[in-house]
C-alpha cells in the first residue's frame, strides 16, 4: 500500500471519487504533470486552482512584497521570453509557434525529416526528460 492510499483511506472524505470529481482540472497546459493512480494529485483534492484561492494568493502576494517588486518580476519574465526567442531564432530545426506574450513563448523542436506525429512525440519526450532531470519546466500543449 502506498502512503497516498493510506492518507485517502484515513481522510475525512468517505467517498474519494467525489472529492476528486469536485476539484479535478485537466487543462492542456497541465497534461505533462499527470501522475499515476497510486499517487495523490493534490490539486485534484483541494481548491488551490479555483478562482477564489488564486485571488487570495494574489492579494497576499501584493500585501507581502508590493506592486513594485511584482512589476519588476513580471518585466524580468517578459525579458526572459524575448531572450528565449532570440536564442531559438539562431538554432536549426527549432520553430517559434507564437511570439512571446508576457512571459510565455510557444516553441518546438521540428526537424523537417520526420512526420508531425513523430515531432509531437519527440517534443513530449524532450519535455519529460527536462522535468525528470529537474532542469526546467517545459510543458507541451495542443
Amino acid at each position: 500500500m502506498v502512503i497516498s492510499d493510506l492518507w485517502l483511506r484515513n481522510s475525512a472524505c468517505k467517498r474519494q471519487k467525489n472529492l476528486t470529481r469536485s476539484y479535478h482540472t485537466n487543462p492542456e497546459y497541465l497534461r505533462d504533470l499527470e501522475i499515476n493512480d497510486n499517487e495523490i494529485n493534490y490539486w485534484d483534492i483541494g481548491m488551490e486552482l479555483t478562482r477564489p484561492a488564486r485571488g487570495l494568493k494574489l492579494w497576499f502576494t501584493i500585501q507581502t512584497i508590493g506592486t513594485e517588486v511584482i512589476s519588476k518580476r513580471i518585466e524580468f519574465g517578459i525579458h526572459l521570453a524575448e531572450y528565449a526567442k532570440e536564442l531559438l531564432l539562431g538554432l536549426k530545426n527549432w520553430e517559434i509557434i507564437s511570439e512571446p506574450q508576457l512571459a510565455i513563448i510557444n516553441f518546438r523542436y521540428a526537424p523537417r525529416w520526420i512526420s508531425q506525429k513523430e515531432v509531437d512525440g519527440l517534443n513530449k519526450d524532450i519535455s519529460q526528460l527536462a522535468i525528470q532531470d529537474n532542469y526546467t519546466g517545459v510543458f507541451t500543449t495542443v
